[in-house]
Protein backbone atom coordinates (compact mmCIF):
# COMPACT_ATOMS: atom_id res chain seq x y z
CA UNK A 1 0.00 0.00 0.00
CA UNK A 2 1.58 3.38 -0.76
CA UNK A 3 2.50 5.93 1.42
CA UNK A 4 -0.51 8.09 0.78
CA UNK A 5 -2.74 5.86 0.67
CA UNK A 6 -1.74 4.98 4.36
CA UNK A 7 -1.97 8.54 5.18
CA UNK A 8 -5.38 9.02 3.84
CA UNK A 9 -6.66 6.21 6.06
CA UNK A 10 -5.12 7.73 8.98
CA UNK A 11 -6.52 10.92 8.65
CA UNK A 12 -9.79 9.31 8.25
CA UNK A 13 -9.43 7.08 11.32
CA UNK A 14 -8.41 10.61 13.35
CA UNK A 15 -10.98 12.32 11.94
CA UNK A 16 -13.51 9.57 13.19
CA UNK A 17 -12.06 9.18 16.61
CA UNK A 18 -12.42 13.15 16.86
CA UNK A 19 -15.77 12.79 15.66
CA UNK A 20 -16.62 10.26 18.40
CA UNK A 21 -14.81 12.44 21.02
CA UNK A 22 -17.16 15.90 19.90
CA UNK A 23 -20.34 13.99 20.20
CA UNK A 24 -19.36 12.42 23.73
CA UNK A 25 -18.72 16.28 24.31
CA UNK A 26 -22.24 17.14 23.06
CA UNK A 27 -24.09 14.57 24.99
CA UNK A 28 -22.02 15.13 28.61
CA UNK A 29 -23.39 18.85 28.21
CA UNK A 30 -27.02 17.39 27.59
CA UNK A 31 -26.59 14.75 30.56
CA UNK A 32 -24.05 16.85 32.65
CA UNK A 33 -22.57 15.01 36.17
CA UNK A 34 -20.75 16.19 38.85
CA UNK A 35 -17.12 15.22 37.85
CA UNK A 36 -16.37 14.34 33.95
CA UNK A 37 -16.03 10.80 33.32
CA UNK A 38 -13.08 9.38 31.16
CA UNK A 39 -13.07 8.10 27.87
CA UNK A 40 -10.84 5.89 26.05
CA UNK A 41 -10.89 3.07 22.94
CA UNK A 42 -11.38 0.04 24.04
CA UNK A 43 -8.96 -1.88 21.34
CA UNK A 44 -5.65 0.19 23.32
CA UNK A 45 -6.45 -0.85 26.61
CA UNK A 46 -8.27 -3.87 27.03
CA UNK A 47 -8.25 -7.63 25.67
CA UNK A 48 -10.71 -10.16 25.08
CA UNK A 49 -9.80 -13.96 25.60
CA UNK A 50 -11.91 -16.56 23.92
CA UNK A 51 -12.65 -18.51 27.89
CA UNK A 52 -13.59 -17.17 30.78
CA UNK A 53 -12.18 -17.39 33.96
CA UNK A 54 -14.09 -20.21 35.07
CA UNK A 55 -12.96 -21.97 31.85
CA UNK A 56 -16.59 -21.13 30.34
CA UNK A 57 -17.24 -18.89 26.75
CA UNK A 58 -16.63 -15.14 27.79
CA UNK A 59 -20.44 -14.53 27.41
CA UNK A 60 -21.64 -13.43 29.89
CA UNK A 61 -24.80 -12.61 29.21
CA UNK A 62 -27.43 -10.97 26.57
CA UNK A 63 -30.32 -9.11 26.93
CA UNK A 64 -32.31 -6.09 24.30
CA UNK A 65 -29.26 -4.46 22.05
CA UNK A 66 -26.54 -5.20 24.58
CA UNK A 67 -24.08 -8.56 25.36
CA UNK A 68 -22.02 -8.60 28.21
CA UNK A 69 -17.91 -10.52 27.86
CA UNK A 70 -15.32 -10.90 29.60
CA UNK A 71 -12.20 -8.81 29.25
CA UNK A 72 -9.20 -8.03 30.44
CA UNK A 73 -6.33 -5.00 30.77
CA UNK A 74 -3.39 -4.94 28.64
CA UNK A 75 -0.10 -5.58 30.48
CA UNK A 76 -2.61 -7.03 33.63
CA UNK A 77 -0.51 -9.74 34.59
CA UNK A 78 -2.55 -10.82 37.20
CA UNK A 79 -5.46 -11.51 34.86
CA UNK A 80 -8.21 -9.54 36.78
CA UNK A 81 -11.26 -10.30 34.73
CA UNK A 82 -13.61 -7.47 33.91
CA UNK A 83 -17.26 -7.61 32.60
CA UNK A 84 -17.56 -5.33 29.50
CA UNK A 85 -21.89 -4.27 28.17
CA UNK A 86 -20.96 -3.49 24.77
CA UNK A 87 -24.29 -1.72 24.09
CA UNK A 88 -25.90 -2.08 20.10
CA UNK A 89 -27.95 0.69 18.74
CA UNK A 90 -31.54 -0.92 17.40
CA UNK A 91 -32.38 -1.08 14.40
CA UNK A 92 -33.17 2.64 12.41
CA UNK A 93 -32.28 3.64 15.82
CA UNK A 94 -30.58 7.54 15.28
CA UNK A 95 -27.62 7.97 16.52
CA UNK A 96 -28.08 11.22 18.65
CA UNK A 97 -30.63 8.65 20.04
CA UNK A 98 -28.21 5.91 20.98
CA UNK A 99 -25.79 7.94 22.36
CA UNK A 100 -27.98 9.91 24.57
CA UNK A 101 -28.88 6.30 25.84
CA UNK A 102 -25.49 4.88 26.06
CA UNK A 103 -24.24 8.29 28.53
CA UNK A 104 -27.66 8.47 30.86
CA UNK A 105 -26.64 4.73 31.27
CA UNK A 106 -22.94 5.33 32.17
CA UNK A 107 -23.66 8.55 33.95
CA UNK A 108 -26.29 6.64 36.49
CA UNK A 109 -23.47 4.23 38.00
CA UNK A 110 -20.14 5.45 36.75
CA UNK A 111 -19.00 7.19 40.35
CA UNK A 112 -20.80 4.86 42.45
CA UNK A 113 -19.04 3.04 44.96
CA UNK A 114 -20.68 0.50 47.23
CA UNK A 115 -20.22 -3.42 47.91
CA UNK A 116 -23.62 -4.25 47.32
CA UNK A 117 -23.73 -2.58 43.93
CA UNK A 118 -21.62 -3.84 41.01
CA UNK A 119 -18.87 -1.20 40.19
CA UNK A 120 -18.20 0.62 36.84
CA UNK A 121 -14.87 1.80 35.57
CA UNK A 122 -15.08 3.35 32.45
CA UNK A 123 -16.53 4.21 29.00
CA UNK A 124 -15.14 2.76 25.71
CA UNK A 125 -15.38 3.53 22.23
CA UNK A 126 -14.68 0.78 20.16
CA UNK A 127 -15.78 1.59 16.49
CA UNK A 128 -19.46 2.14 16.17
CA UNK A 129 -20.05 0.47 19.39
CA UNK A 130 -19.85 1.92 22.99
CA UNK A 131 -18.46 -0.04 25.67
CA UNK A 132 -19.36 0.27 29.87
CA UNK A 133 -16.67 -1.92 31.49
CA UNK A 134 -17.49 -3.26 34.98
CA UNK A 135 -16.78 -5.39 38.03
CA UNK A 136 -17.08 -8.95 36.57
CA UNK A 137 -19.36 -11.54 39.38
CA UNK A 138 -18.09 -14.72 38.20
CA UNK A 139 -21.04 -16.12 40.38
CA UNK A 140 -23.80 -15.12 37.97
CA UNK A 141 -27.16 -13.81 38.24
CA UNK A 142 -28.89 -13.99 40.98
CA UNK A 143 -32.39 -15.05 39.47
CA UNK A 144 -30.98 -18.97 38.69
CA UNK A 145 -29.90 -18.78 42.51
CA UNK A 146 -32.84 -18.04 43.92
CA UNK A 147 -35.46 -19.98 41.75
CA UNK A 148 -33.47 -23.60 42.98
CA UNK A 149 -35.40 -22.78 46.34
CA UNK A 150 -32.79 -24.08 48.00
CA UNK A 151 -31.71 -20.85 49.98
CA UNK A 152 -32.15 -21.25 53.90
CA UNK A 153 -33.91 -18.66 56.25
CA UNK A 154 -30.35 -17.56 57.15
CA UNK A 155 -29.10 -17.22 53.22
CA UNK A 156 -32.25 -15.47 52.03
CA UNK A 157 -32.76 -13.08 55.14
CA UNK A 158 -29.17 -12.05 54.49
CA UNK A 159 -29.09 -11.48 50.69
CA UNK A 160 -32.19 -9.26 51.59
CA UNK A 161 -30.43 -7.36 54.01
CA UNK A 162 -27.47 -6.83 51.25
CA UNK A 163 -30.33 -5.65 48.54
CA UNK A 164 -31.65 -3.28 51.20
CA UNK A 165 -28.04 -1.54 51.61
CA UNK A 166 -27.38 -1.26 48.27
CA UNK A 167 -31.38 0.27 47.49
CA UNK A 168 -30.30 2.96 50.03
CA UNK A 169 -27.06 3.86 49.10
CA UNK A 170 -28.57 4.05 45.13
CA UNK A 171 -30.98 6.13 46.70
CA UNK A 172 -28.88 8.30 48.91
CA UNK A 173 -27.13 9.35 45.68
CA UNK A 174 -29.83 9.99 43.65
CA UNK A 175 -29.61 7.34 41.31
CA UNK A 176 -33.13 5.56 40.70
CA UNK A 177 -32.76 2.21 39.38
CA UNK A 178 -36.24 1.60 37.70
CA UNK A 179 -35.34 -2.25 36.87
CA UNK A 180 -35.05 -4.03 40.15
CA UNK A 181 -35.61 -7.65 39.77
CA UNK A 182 -33.42 -10.88 40.92
CA UNK A 183 -32.22 -11.29 36.96
CA UNK A 184 -30.16 -7.96 37.37
CA UNK A 185 -28.98 -9.18 40.67
CA UNK A 186 -25.45 -10.60 40.53
CA UNK A 187 -23.60 -12.30 42.87
CA UNK A 188 -19.78 -11.79 43.15
CA UNK A 189 -16.78 -14.14 43.94
CA UNK A 190 -17.51 -13.94 48.15
CA UNK A 191 -21.06 -14.46 47.34
CA UNK A 192 -22.08 -10.87 48.43
CA UNK A 193 -25.10 -9.55 46.14
CA UNK A 194 -24.34 -6.74 43.91
CA UNK A 195 -27.00 -4.54 42.04
CA UNK A 196 -26.20 -4.43 38.45
CA UNK A 197 -27.59 -3.25 35.09
CA UNK A 198 -28.43 0.72 34.87
CA UNK A 199 -29.95 0.58 31.60
CA UNK A 200 -33.39 1.85 32.56
CA UNK A 201 -31.89 3.84 36.21
CA UNK A 202 -32.14 7.64 36.27
CA UNK A 203 -29.38 9.84 37.55
CA UNK A 204 -30.89 12.86 39.95
CA UNK A 205 -28.72 15.94 40.13
CA UNK A 206 -28.42 17.21 43.60
CA UNK A 207 -31.07 20.09 43.00
CA UNK A 208 -33.95 17.64 42.04
CA UNK A 209 -36.73 17.80 43.91
CA UNK A 210 -37.02 14.39 46.99
CA UNK A 211 -40.25 13.13 45.39
CA UNK A 212 -39.03 13.36 41.54
CA UNK A 213 -41.88 12.49 39.65
CA UNK A 214 -42.13 11.24 35.91
CA UNK A 215 -44.84 9.68 33.28
CA UNK A 216 -42.53 7.72 31.73
CA UNK A 217 -42.75 3.60 32.61
CA UNK A 218 -39.53 1.57 32.61
CA UNK A 219 -39.70 -1.95 34.00
CA UNK A 220 -40.26 -5.31 33.87
CA UNK A 221 -43.74 -6.30 33.73
CA UNK A 222 -44.50 -8.40 37.15
CA UNK A 223 -42.00 -5.60 39.25
CA UNK A 224 -43.99 -2.96 38.30
CA UNK A 225 -45.91 -1.05 40.84
CA UNK A 226 -49.47 0.36 40.14
CA UNK A 227 -49.16 3.64 39.47
CA UNK A 228 -46.54 2.76 36.44
CA UNK A 229 -49.25 1.06 34.53
CA UNK A 230 -51.42 5.11 34.43
CA UNK A 231 -50.40 7.61 32.41
CA UNK A 232 -50.12 10.48 35.26
CA UNK A 233 -46.59 11.19 36.82
CA UNK A 234 -45.53 9.27 39.99
CA UNK A 235 -42.98 9.19 42.13
CA UNK A 236 -39.91 6.70 40.60
CA UNK A 237 -38.04 6.16 44.03
CA UNK A 238 -41.29 5.24 45.71
CA UNK A 239 -42.05 2.97 41.97
CA UNK A 240 -38.25 1.29 42.88
CA UNK A 241 -39.28 0.22 46.86
CA UNK A 242 -42.56 -1.86 45.21
CA UNK A 243 -40.02 -3.64 42.59
CA UNK A 244 -37.51 -4.18 45.91
CA UNK A 245 -41.20 -5.65 47.22
CA UNK A 246 -41.83 -8.34 44.29
CA UNK A 247 -38.04 -9.04 44.54
CA UNK A 248 -38.77 -9.60 47.97
CA UNK A 249 -41.21 -11.92 47.41
CA UNK A 250 -39.18 -13.79 44.77
CA UNK A 251 -36.09 -14.27 47.31
CA UNK A 252 -38.81 -15.83 50.24
CA UNK A 253 -40.73 -17.61 48.03
CA UNK A 254 -39.14 -18.39 44.95
CA UNK A 255 -42.18 -17.03 42.77
CA UNK A 256 -44.18 -13.75 41.88
CA UNK A 257 -47.38 -14.10 43.15
CA UNK A 258 -49.11 -11.78 39.66
CA UNK A 259 -48.05 -10.91 36.60
CA UNK A 260 -49.25 -6.93 36.29
CA UNK A 261 -50.30 -4.91 39.27
CA UNK A 262 -53.50 -3.54 37.40
CA UNK A 263 -56.95 -4.28 37.49
CA UNK A 264 -56.61 -7.02 34.63
CA UNK A 265 -54.48 -9.26 36.86
CA UNK A 266 -57.16 -10.92 39.17
CA UNK A 267 -54.58 -12.82 41.52
CA UNK A 268 -53.74 -8.84 42.29
CA UNK A 269 -56.99 -7.64 42.12
CA UNK A 270 -57.51 -10.58 45.28
CA UNK A 271 -54.78 -8.49 46.73
CA UNK A 272 -56.00 -5.21 46.23
CA UNK A 273 -59.58 -5.68 47.49
CA UNK A 274 -57.61 -6.97 50.90
CA UNK A 275 -56.28 -3.57 51.13
CA UNK A 276 -59.29 -2.04 50.33
CA UNK A 277 -61.30 -3.98 53.05
CA UNK A 278 -58.83 -2.68 55.37
CA UNK A 279 -58.28 0.45 54.78
CA UNK A 280 -62.26 0.93 54.54
CA UNK A 281 -63.45 3.44 56.79
CA UNK A 282 -59.64 4.18 57.89
CA UNK A 283 -57.59 5.23 55.06
CA UNK A 284 -54.90 6.41 57.33
CA UNK A 285 -54.50 2.91 59.21
CA UNK A 286 -51.35 1.50 59.43
CA UNK A 287 -50.06 -1.92 58.95
CA UNK A 288 -48.51 -3.59 62.16
CA UNK A 289 -47.35 -6.96 63.29
CA UNK A 290 -50.81 -7.62 64.49
CA UNK A 291 -52.88 -6.10 62.29
CA UNK A 292 -53.02 -6.26 58.34
CA UNK A 293 -54.78 -6.74 55.14
CA UNK A 294 -56.55 -10.41 55.24
CA UNK A 295 -54.19 -12.04 51.93
CA UNK A 296 -53.66 -15.69 52.27
CA UNK A 297 -51.37 -15.87 49.98
CA UNK A 298 -49.07 -13.75 51.99
CA UNK A 299 -49.92 -15.87 55.10
CA UNK A 300 -48.46 -18.89 53.33
CA UNK A 301 -45.19 -16.85 51.57
CA UNK A 302 -44.30 -15.16 54.93
CA UNK A 303 -45.41 -16.90 57.99
CA UNK A 304 -42.84 -14.70 59.78
CA UNK A 305 -44.72 -11.70 60.77
CA UNK A 306 -42.16 -8.74 60.61
CA UNK A 307 -41.05 -9.86 57.47
CA UNK A 308 -44.85 -10.24 56.28
CA UNK A 309 -45.60 -6.72 57.46
CA UNK A 310 -42.53 -5.52 55.93
CA UNK A 311 -43.28 -6.19 52.88
CA UNK A 312 -47.26 -5.29 52.79
CA UNK A 313 -45.70 -2.08 53.58
CA UNK A 314 -43.92 -2.01 50.60
CA UNK A 315 -46.37 -3.07 48.76
CA UNK A 316 -48.57 -0.20 49.81
CA UNK A 317 -51.00 0.38 47.35
CA UNK A 318 -50.57 3.96 47.83
CA UNK A 319 -47.23 5.22 47.08
CA UNK A 320 -47.48 8.47 49.48
CA UNK A 321 -48.19 5.62 52.30
CA UNK A 322 -45.27 3.29 51.17
CA UNK A 323 -42.28 2.47 52.98
CA UNK A 324 -39.02 4.00 51.76
CA UNK A 325 -35.92 2.13 51.75
CA UNK A 326 -33.91 3.91 54.43
CA UNK A 327 -37.17 3.48 56.49
CA UNK A 328 -37.07 -0.07 55.78
CA UNK A 329 -33.29 -0.42 56.92
CA UNK A 330 -34.75 1.05 60.52
CA UNK A 331 -36.86 -1.33 61.26
CA UNK A 332 -36.05 -3.46 64.18
CA UNK A 333 -36.31 -6.81 62.70
CA UNK A 334 -34.19 -5.99 59.73
CA UNK A 335 -31.49 -4.21 62.15
CA UNK A 336 -31.61 -7.38 63.74
CA UNK A 337 -30.56 -9.83 60.79
CA UNK A 338 -27.13 -10.89 59.98
CA UNK A 339 -25.29 -9.67 57.27
CA UNK A 340 -22.04 -11.33 55.96
CA UNK A 341 -21.00 -8.59 53.47
CA UNK A 342 -18.64 -6.09 55.44
CA UNK A 343 -19.20 -2.20 55.29
CA UNK A 344 -22.85 -3.06 53.41
CA UNK A 345 -24.21 0.11 54.93
CA UNK A 346 -26.23 2.70 53.36
CA UNK A 347 -23.65 5.20 52.71
CA UNK A 348 -20.61 3.09 51.22
CA UNK A 349 -18.46 3.36 54.16
CA UNK A 350 -18.28 1.02 57.07
CA UNK A 351 -20.46 -1.37 58.38
CA UNK A 352 -23.15 0.00 60.82
CA UNK A 353 -23.97 -0.51 64.13
CA UNK A 354 -27.09 -2.54 62.63
CA UNK A 355 -25.41 -5.06 60.92
CA UNK A 356 -24.57 -8.31 62.49
CA UNK A 357 -21.22 -10.73 61.99
CA UNK A 358 -22.84 -13.54 60.78
CA UNK A 359 -22.64 -17.41 61.62
CA UNK A 360 -23.30 -18.59 58.58
CA UNK A 361 -21.89 -19.16 55.21
CA UNK A 362 -23.10 -18.89 51.74
CA UNK A 363 -21.72 -22.86 50.91
CA UNK A 364 -23.22 -23.46 47.61
CA UNK A 365 -21.61 -20.13 45.87
CA UNK A 366 -17.94 -22.42 46.86
CA UNK A 367 -19.32 -25.85 46.07
CA UNK A 368 -18.76 -27.46 49.44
Amino acid sequence: MSPVRLKLIFNIRKRRRLLRWLEYESELRRNPVQLKPVVTRFRQDYVRDEMAPNGGDNLLGTGGFARVRVAYRKGDTDRKPYAVKEIKAAPFEKKKRYLRRVFQEFNSCWDLGHPNVVATFGLCDEGSTWNIVMECCTNGDFFDLVMTGSLSWEDQTCFFKQLLHGMAYLHNNGAIHRDIKPENLLLSDAGHLKVADFGGAVRLLPNSPKDFRSSESFGTGAYLAPEAWRSSPFDIKIADVWSLGITTIAIFSAKTLWEEARVQDSVYCLYRRAWDTFLQGRPARRVTDTESPEYPLFYAAFPQEELRTLVFRMLHPFQSKRITVLEALQVPWVKSLECCCPGGDSSGGQAGADTRLPVHDHHFLKGT
